[in-house]
């Protein structure tokens, strides 16, 4: 027997791998929506402090009258409903995205089921080919799935090429 590592072995070590790879993105995954929210809180805080903070002359001076004041509500309004909005929308994308990649893992697992049953059936064919009670009739197991193709004879691979033949001379 050789050195050479065996399929299982290959396929387990890359599919741990892989696992190690993802479990460690996960944690950066996290920080990174983290830091969006942090930041997002952070601003919010900030326009908030920055509000009662500062002397309400400045802001009367700006927005004293009537006009003024209905001015930048609407644009408080407009801003905390367009953040909202985008809000829904980065939810709906990463819903989107998740179901995506889910389904993707689905019909690739689907795939290996599926090839896991065409090789237990061709597995069983061939022990049962094998276990025959002819001994004479046995064939070998990478054979038992596979159907024969019929050999074609000398007679027939001529009448073939002559009908070939005619068919060239009466197209040209």
């Amino acid at each position: 027997m050789s050195n050479e590592p065996a399929i299982n072995t290959i396929v387990r070590d890359n599919a741990l791998k892989v696992m190690k790879e993802l479990d460690q993105r996960v944690s950066v995954y996290d920080k990174m929506y983290l830091d969006i929210y942090h930041a997002q809180i952070h601003l919010f805080e900030h326009l908030i402090e920055t509000m009662y903070a500062s002397k309400s002359s400045v802001w009367s001076n700006m927005f004293g009258t009537p006009y003024g004041k209905t001015a930048f509500g609407w644009w408080s309004h407009l801003f905390a409903n367009g953040t909202i909005y985008n809000l829904d929308a980065y939810k709906r994308f990463l819903q989107w995205y998740s179901q995506a990649r889910l389904n993707g893992l689905r019909n690739m697992d689907e795939q290996i089921r599926v090839f896991m049953e065409y090789y237990d059936k061709v597995s069983l064919s061939a022990e049962s080919a094998d276990t025959s009670d002819d001994d004479t009739e046995k064939t070998p197991s990478k054979r038992a799935a596979v159907p024969r193709r019929k050999i074609a004879s000398k007679r027939s691979v001529a009448k073939t090429t002559k009908t070939v033949r005619r068919t060239r001379k009466t197209a040209k």
